[in-house]
């Protein structure tokens, strides 16, 4: 029996071919994937305008999130009283960052149900991943906002408290002047407001 024989040309091809196939399916393509997630979900935020109801919002959101499969934490309505507003922030979390949707809502104009309220301004901001350096006594003096994984989210192990510590101190830090920055690498990617 004679075995067949392959020149050092054909080795060389077939370890690239190999190679370039190893690369697309476990390098390339979830990147790729993770890619087409957030293009879909910043989308979804951008065509969302002031005037449309909380509830709205929540729903078309939250159904994507299951869809995408990704983890969801929310903070607490802070409140204000001169001007009455209300603001909260929804965090849905991707692999490499954390896209944080903030919603406001003109406390005059109130309803009684935070779902029937129309938004007066909507954000969506681009945050980066807690720094190494992080730890809870960055932003001392303010009393921390309260955030909760959002019943029936895909949870992570990856988002402990040392996130959710992060996310409490985002939020406070947004719902404020901004001015004084602790030290948050974030992008306003959208904005929307009521005129």
């Amino acid at each position: 029996m004679r075995l067949p024989r392959f020149g050092l040309r054909a080795i060389f091809i077939a370890v690239t071919v190999g190679a370039v196939i190893f690369w697309g399916y476990w390098i390339g393509w979830p990147g790729w994937k993770l890619y087409l997630q957030e293009s879909r979900f910043v989308a979804q935020v951008n065509s969302v305008k002031a005037g449309t109801t909380v509830r709205e919002l929540r729903n078309s959101l939250d159904s994507l999130a299951q869809i995408l499969e990704l983890p969801v934490f929310t903070s607490e309505f802070l409140f204000d009283v001169n001007p009455r507003r209300a603001a909260n922030v929804r965090t849905f979390a991707f692999g490499d960052r954390l896209y944080c949707v903030v919603i406001v809502i003109d406390g005059e104009q109130h309803t009684g149900n935070l779902g029937n309220d129309k938004l007066t301004r909507i954000e969506l901001i681009d945050l980066s991943l807690p720094p190494a350096d992080y730890n809870d006594t960055w932003m001392p003096g303010s009393r921390p906002v309260r955030i909760d994984e959002q019943q029936g989210s895909v949870g992570t192990a990856a988002l402990d408290q040392l996130y959710i510590s992060y996310l409490s101190k985002f939020a406070r830090f947004i719902y404020e002047d901004r001015t004084n920055n602790p030290g948050f690498k974030y992008k306003l990617i959208y904005s929307d407001q009521a005129q």
